[in-house]
């Protein structure tokens, strides 16, 4: 009775740490890809007119290589153009993100970033509400795709 008692326990035991071990896995994958989607909702709506190029760098860092040919051509169509055309400075919060859909190498994210756009015309805030798909490549997580679902501006 002793012995079937000891190989259940040590079975259980198996059976608990590999759950253990299987939640682990997952959660430091969903980490991992909620560092990345935040980190890029900061950057895209993080830049300064005097360095464009700077403020590029650092969405491009974070990019597929599908997602940065979007977004060079968005900067080359005008969007470098009207920030420094309007002397436009803007900073970013993450107020919360969330991920979802993770399966092997491709999650979806929905982020919420709190802006703050400050030109000669004044200072304008807002909550951006932004869908991204997230690809794991060479180990590292990066948005390949964008989707901005809304915004809002607080109340007078």
């Amino acid at each position: 009775m002793l012995a079937v008692a000891l190989v259940a326990s040590i079975v259980v035991g198996a059976v608990q740490w590999r759950r253990a071990d299987r939640l682990a896995t997952t959660e430091s994958i969903r980490t991992g890809a909620a560092a990345t989607a935040d980190a890029f909702g900061i950057a895209l709506f993080t830049y300064d007119y005097t360095d464009v190029g700077g403020a590029a760098a650092a969405v491009l860092k974070l990019a597929t290589p599908h997602f940065a040919l979007d977004y060079r051509a968005s900067l080359a169509n005008g969007l470098a153009a009207s920030i420094t055309r309007l002397h436009a400075t803007s900073s970013a919060t993450v107020r919360d993100s969330y991920v979802a859909n993770v399966a092997g190498d491709r999650a979806g994210a929905f982020v919420i970033v709190d802006t703050r756009l400050v030109d000669p015309t004044g200072t304008r805030e807002a909550s951006d509400y932004l869908e991204l798909t997230l690809l794991r490549q060479a180990g590292q997580w990066r948005v390949d795709a964008v989707m901005d679902v809304g915004s809002s501006s607080p109340s007078p």
